[in-house]
């Protein structure tokens, strides 16, 4: 076979690529230039507003806060004082707060994560007293509250709760994916009509007979749900698993006031305001001693006023192409501002218009963008956006282990404990989505990638449809994938994204569709997903066959996970297949990793397997006749994910500046060679 000069290109663009992301240690092409020698202090600061709330909310702000309390706080002249533990301490507890915020749509940290981190970081005593007389909120007593109700619980039995657990979700699950009829491995399912009824507390009321020692009573035992879409860390609800409480009318009544009321409120508006006021207390000493120490301060602007340079194509050297859509291009590149790498996907203005999709652009870029203000450890984000005059340039983070689909090829499948993994994040990932008001719509392998840790991150978001309150219609999506009521014509919302979901689990376990035309001898595999029943392999596990009936239920309004809860009805703890599992550690995106991706390895296909030549020469051919107006480009204005670009810019800040010798005042502005660098990280 003939080797051609665009053979060769491509081995070269691989080899560098390899290269690239062998060392994950940011190294920017040279020393960042922040500003002029006359940069002007004060006027920046006047400019920007940079005050003690401005500073302490942004990742740079509380670097170098975090950096100078390290020195300061051994000063015995220092205004600083330990009353709350060392400065740091605060600073990184200050930092996870802000990362639990970001995930959720309203900004606000739930109580229960709150009390998790005040206790991580030994910070209790923060909240001991009310503020200012600013609020009458004695956080001391939710402390105090959230301990009973932790004794409480860890006091009963495992095997009552699992056994209550179990007798309240039978008697009013509408569908909770048991076999009805199995023919050898042909299974069909049958729904059963729901019995509860739920007040507007989200409460559920059933008379259970308890035997409490030698005495049989009846009682009634408040069944707690969740409301859907109640949002808390990874974008989820928390307290997905149902609990059963046994109590008399006094104690119920003390409880739904002093716990739930609080505690199950994942939006304490009121505790949120607290907590900043309190955040801004304690930092402020620190933050007066900063102004008054202007080569740090100086510093400290510079950086500030870098962060704010807009990234664009000028900042970018490209690699080796990734992946190739309908109308767009995605390339490994470096970010050269910072030094990292990035993913960047190329959408040609042109070929848009010829494919009538813009619409697709602006559903893909608003999503991405939601995900950047709302992230989630499983989905893809946003982290810049631009446009050129040809093009539009939609910059995410580099996902080096290449999509599921991938390592599913040629019939490869995944062990179990992996592929049960996988599901738990592309569960957390997808009800983050709803959670934040988007329907996916093309949920399958192929559109979930495997960051360098060996995360799962749901990505392309192209056919994402806002949840409006109102269901919709049309074909969107993959066959195999969408759902019957999306083949048939019919209106539907996140029920067909559950549908995608369950075919997912079947396929990652399995390792094929199931409804691949070989499995299911069906013509195609809309016919398959038609009849509504689905065939499981031999071998496949016993207990995950609830769950993907359950999901693959034909009947949307009981299918599993669109019965009111979301996400927790899928994720419910005391399901078989769930059970091996921490679940609110992968929820929190600190579960375990099955499988890390190779450094320096490529997983995706051959650059010339990406590209069909006739194809590109005939769209060439009518690309030229487009011309391109004011209407056919939606707004697509700069954007850049601040706090991501600023937790770059700190990793690269020992490359250009000494932070020891500055914060003893000894710093002289040498710059270190780039030759003699180390390969080194902020810490």
């Amino acid at each position: 076979m003939d080797i051609t000069f665009e053979d060769v290109a491509h081995v070269i663009q691989d080899a560098r690529y390899q290269q690239a992301i062998v060392n994950t240690s940011p190294i920017p092409d040279k020393k960042i230039k922040v500003s002029k020698k006359t940069f002007d202090v004060e006027k920046f600061m006047e400019e920007q507003k940079i005050d003690i709330k401005k500073m302490v909310h942004e990742p740079l702000g509380r670097w170098f806060l975090e950096k100078y309390a390290d020195v300061n706080e051994v000063r015995p002249d220092s205004m600083i004082r330990d009353k709350n533990g060392p400065m740091h301490k605060v600073l990184n507890f200050i930092d996870e707060v802000s990362v639990f915020r970001r995930r959720d749509p309203e900004n606000l940290i739930g109580v229960e994560e709150l009390v998790f981190l005040l206790q991580k970081y030994e910070l209790q005593s923060l909240f001991n007293d009310a503020v200012d007389g600013k609020m009458d909120l004695d956080f001391d007593s939710i402390l105090r509250e959230y301990e009973m109700r932790k004794k409480e619980l860890d006091a009963e039995s495992v095997d009552s709760r699992l056994s209550l657990q179990e007798e309240a979700e039978a008697e009013p699950s509408s569908f909770d994916g048991s076999i009805i009829e199995e023919t050898g491995v042909d299974v069909t399912v049958e729904g059963r009509e729901s019995r509860f009824v739920s007040d507007v507390n989200n409460t559920a009321i059933n008379k259970k007979r308890m035997t409490v020692g030698q005495d049989t009573t009846m009682r009634d035992s408040v069944v707690q749900t969740h409301k859907p879409y109640a949002v808390g860390v990874g974008g989820t609800t928390y307290g997905a698993e149902t609990s059963a409480e046994i109590f008399d009318e006094n104690e119920r009544n003390a409880f739904d006031s002093a716990i739930r009321n609080r505690l199950h409120s994942k939006r304490s508006k009121s505790i949120n305001e607290l907590l900043d006021v309190k955040i801004e207390q304690v930092c402020l000493p620190l933050f007066q001693e900063l102004l008054e120490d202007k080569p740090v301060l100086a510093e400290y602007c510079k950086f500030k006023s870098f962060s704010l340079k807009s990234i664009g194509d000028r900042n970018i050297h490209y690699h080796r192409v990734l992946g190739q859509g309908a109308f767009g291009t995605v390339y490994g590149c470096l970010i050269t501002q910072i030094g990292v790498m990035m993913a960047m996907k190329i959408l040609v203005k042109k070929k848009v218009k010829l494919k009538r999709a813009k619409g697709q652009v602006k559903a893909e870029r608003d999503a991405l963008q939601a995900l950047a203000e709302h992230p989630s450890p499983y989905c893809i984000q946003l982290r810049y956006a631009f446009q050129t005059i040809e093009n539009f340039h939609l910059i995410i983070p580099l996902a080096i282990g290449g999509d599921l689909k991938y390592h599913l090829k040629g019939g490869k499948k995944f062990d179990l404990e992996r592929a049960r993994i996988y599901c738990a994040e592309i569960a957390y990932g997808l009800g983050h989505l709803h959670d934040l008001g988007m329907i996916m719509r093309d949920l399958k392998p192929r559109n979930i990638l495997l960051d360098g840790e060996g995360h799962c991150r749901i990505s392309d978001f192209g056919l994402v449809a806002p949840i409006t309150g109102k269901p919709i219609t049309g074909r969107a999506g993959t066959e195999g994938y969408w759902s019957p009521e999306v083949i048939n014509g019919k209106t539907y919302s996140i029920d067909a994204d559950w549908w995608s979901y369950g075919c997912c689990v079947f396929e990652l376990i399995a390792g094929f569709n199931p409804f691949s035309t070989k499995h299911t001898k069906f013509a195609t595999r809309n016919e398959g997903t038609r009849s509504g029943k689905i065939k499981f392999p031999e071998g496949f596990p016993a207990h995950a066959k609830p769950l993907v009936t359950g999901l693959l239920n034909p009947n949307p309004a009981e299918r599993l996970g669109c019965r009111g809860e979301g996400v927790n009805e899928v994720m419910k703890p005391n399901r078989p297949f769930w059970k091996p599992l921490d679940l609110r550690a992968i929820k929190n995106g600190d579960g375990p990793i099955p499988w890390v991706p190779e450094k320096g390895r490529i997983y995706a296909l051959g650059q010339q397997e990406m590209v069909d030549p006739d194809e590109e020469a005939n769209l060439g051919a009518n690309m030229r006749k487009v011309k391109l107006t004011a209407e056919d480009v939606p707004e697509f204005d700069y954007y850049v994910d601040m706090d991501s670009h600023q937790r770059d810019i700190i990793q690269v800040i020992p490359l250009n500046t000494d932070i020891p010798k500055l914060l003893k005042n000894e710093w002289d502005g040498t710059y270190v060679p780039r030759s003699s660098r180390p390969c080194c990280t902020a810490s």
